[in-house]
């Protein structure tokens, strides 16, 4: 998965932290796919703080390194941010 600017990265980490309440208000907190979704976001998280970022000593685009499992996860919220972009008329 790849993410193009810091903006996108911050738009996924709060996609994710929406995805986590909802996992917590429906009880399912504990479930693997909240356990993975917890995993994306304290990674990207860690990126997006990061010194190297905040700095600009890296340049976008950039491929986070997460197991398949979180990036599965990470890859659903940047397509449903996408997805939400898109003009009405396409998303039909």
């Amino acid at each position: 998965m790849q993410i193009d600017t810091i903006e996108l990265l911050e738009e996924i980490i709060e996609e994710l932290e929406n995805r986590l309440e909802i996992f917590a208000d429906d009880g399912m907190a504990d479930c693997p796919d909240a356990e993975d979704t917890g995993w994306a976001l304290r990674v990207l998280t860690e990126i997006a703080t990061s010194e190297i970022v905040t700095q600009g000593y890296i340049e976008f685009p950039i491929t986070p390194g997460l197991h398949s499992a979180a990036e599965n996860m990470a890859a659903a919220a940047l397509e449903n941010i996408l997805d939400l972009r898109k003009p009405r008329a396409e998303q039909s």
